[in-house]
């Protein structure tokens, strides 16, 4: 597991998620989608489906753009983490943009 995955990073370049339906894009690249997660009862169970459908935030992701590939992903996001700032009301959440624009949280 690197750095990444505890941010519950997700993006079709890692094989962590599936696009099941793709609900908006916006013109920067990102777009939100229904997805497909994996399931971690399959990794000790074969007969478990492998993904499941996401169940917070109505089963919607916002995704990355699907150009960027993983060594791009990580550039700009470690450029949103050196340059990051708490987000309001939170212990643990913070707030960024990418070398490209795109906010982070």
């Amino acid at each position: 597991m690197d750095r990444f995955s505890h941010w519950g990073l997700r993006h079709t370049t890692l094989g962590n998620v599936i696009v099941d339906k793709v609900i908006k894009e916006y013109p920067n690249g990102v777009y939100e989608a229904r997805v497909l997660i994996p399931n971690p009862k399959a990794q000790t169970d074969p007969t478990a489906p492998k993904f499941l459908e996401k169940k917070g935030n109505e089963g919607v992701s916002t995704m990355f753009p699907r150009t960027w590939t993983e060594d791009r992903l990580k550039v700009e996001l470690e450029h949103a983490f050196r340059n990051r700032s708490r987000v309001e009301d939170t212990e643990n959440k913070w707030s960024g943009i990418t070398k490209s624009g795109v906010k982070v949280e």
